[in-house]
């Protein structure tokens, strides 16, 4: 699982959507996770240890349980959205000029 994510979803998918939409907004993207000494290490983790069943980070949860509230650690994952009203409000604005 982590072969196929370095080799095909990260650069394919997340990190260049990422880095578009980071550069569109004129900001920094930062991807701590991404340093080459951490991934060789996870790389060295069974993944019966880094997941648990279906749930993924399991590991890096449980690393970081002594220093984070606990409904930060039981929160669902929570994903982006795009502000489509914003967006369909600037493309008909730009279309009556």
């Amino acid at each position: 699982m982590l072969y196929a994510d370095l080799k095909i979803w990260l650069p394919d998918n997340l990190l260049l959507r990422g880095d578009q939409m980071t550069m569109a907004a004129s900001i920094e993207e930062r991807v701590p996770f991404l340093d080459h000494k951490l991934v060789e290490l996870a790389g060295r983790v069974p993944g019966h240890v880094l997941t648990r069943g279906f749930r993924t980070k399991a590991l890096l949860k449980r690393a970081l349980r002594p220093y984070l509230p606990q409904e930060t650690s039981r929160r669902r994952k929570v994903g982006f959205t795009v502000p489509m009203g914003f967006v369909v409000q600037e493309i008909a604005s730009t279309a009556r000029r």
